[in-house]
């Protein structure tokens, strides 16, 4: 069982002038095995820290986006998160479509290059404005390549963990991290 030890809303709260400033977050995650559950801790560290913990804890990017007023994650950095936490060091193509087919439930938007922009419904000139301040992020960059992302709200975080990780069984012998067993 999933057991976040507070709430992801936490993250939200109490910005830095830099973080309001480049409308991002980076989110520390921090997590350990009990014989039943799977305890995960998270804090924001400031971005002159990310070289400390780049090799080890999981770091993702809650997003601002102004436009919106709402906080963000992509589907990128969910999958990046979910990889830290199941013990596997990177999903094959296969399971990272199969986790994207498990968030499609979960509402998304899709951002990207102008051709997207009536997906959305939402105002062109925002959604290209989002999608490069996306591009424009640097290490932990929430993105492969510049291509499509799906973005979801903050506040689903938790939500879309649960659900991709109630699918799988885990092998909790190791105090650390989770073996992902299918």
């Amino acid at each position: 069982v999933l057991r976040i030890r507070k709430p992801l809303s936490d993250i939200t709260q109490n910005w830095s002038d830099f973080e309001k400033i480049t409308c991002r977050r980076l989110v520390l995650f921090d997590w350990y095995a009990s014989q039943t559950d799977l305890n995960v801790s998270f804090k924001p560290i400031e971005i002159n820290e990310f070289p400390r913990y780049e090799q080890g804890s999981p770091i993702i990017s809650c997003i601002y986006w102004d436009f919106k007023k709402e906080y963000y994650v992509t589907s990128v950095d969910i999958i990046y998160l979910l990889e830290r936490l199941s013990g596997i060091n990177s999903f094959d193509m296969k399971e990272k479509n199969r986790i994207r087919r498990n968030l499609q439930t979960l509402e998304s938007l899709t951002i990207g290059k102008p051709k997207n922009f009536n997906k959305n419904n939402l105002n062109p000139y925002e959604l290209d404005k989002f999608f490069k301040l996306i591009m424009s992020f640097n290490s932990p960059k929430p993105r492969n390549i510049e291509k499509d992302l799906k973005i979801y709200k903050w506040e689903l975080l938790e939500e879309a963990l649960q659900r991709v990780l109630g699918k799988y069984c885990f092998d909790l012998s190791n105090d650390q991290t989770a073996g992902l067993m299918r």
